[in-house]
C-alpha cells in the first residue's frame, strides 16, 4: 500500500506504464470539472470514475481486496478515512466469484485519513475500506477511483 499526495505522484509512475498513465489522468482532474462516466484511459487496462462520496462509520467487516487489478483511490475534495490491511491478517468473509474482482473480508485493520489531495495504491494483497469517518464525526469527498490491471 502506498498512501502519499498528488503532487508527489511523479514518484510512483515507475511502478508501471500503466500505473503512470493512470496517475497523469487523475492529476488532470478538479472537483469542480470532472466526468461523470467511467473514462478509459488504456481500455480495460487503466480506467477510472469520479463520484461524491458520503461517508459511513468503519464496519470490520467491509473490507474489500482485488485479484486483477490495482485501486487508485484519490480524494480530489473534501475528507475521506479509508481502512487497510494485508489481507492475509483478515478473515476472508467472501472468496472472488467467477468474473468478478472483488473478494471480502473481516478483521481490524488500520484506519487512515485522507485530505484534499491524498491518494492511496492499494495492491492486490492489501485489504481495504473505502468511503469511511472516524466514527464520529460524518464526512464527504469527492473521490476517482482508478483501476491499474496488474
Amino acid at each position: 500500500m502506498v498512501k502519499d499526495n498528488i503532487s508527489n505522484a511523479k514518484l510512483y509512475y515507475g511502478l508501471s506504464e500503466r500505473f503512470e498513465k493512470a496517475l497523469k489522468a487523475l492529476q488532470q482532474l478538479t472537483a469542480e470539472n470532472y466526468p461523470k462516466d467511467r473514462v478509459y484511459v488504456d481500455g480495460d487496462d487503466v480506467f477510472f470514475w469520479v463520484s461524491p462520496v458520503d461517508t459511513n462509520p468503519p464496519d470490520d467487516e467491509m473490507y474489500e481486496a482485488h485479484i486483477k487489478y490495482a485501486d487508485i483511490q484519490y480524494v480530489i475534495s473534501g475528507e475521506e478515512y479509508m481502512g487497510w490491511e494485508l489481507k492475509q491478517n483478515l478473515e476472508c468473509r467472501e472468496a472472488c466469484k467467477p468474473g468478478e474482482d472483488i473478494e471480502w473480508y473481516r478483521g481490524n485493520g488500520t484506519m487512515l485519513r485522507f485530505g484534499e489531495g491524498d491518494f492511496a495504491i492499494f495492491f492486490p494483497d492489501d485489504a481495504h475500506m473505502p468511503c469511511r469517518n472516524n466514527g464520529k464525526d460524518p464526512c464527504k469527498s469527492i473521490k476517482a477511483v482508478a483501476k491499474v490491471r496488474i
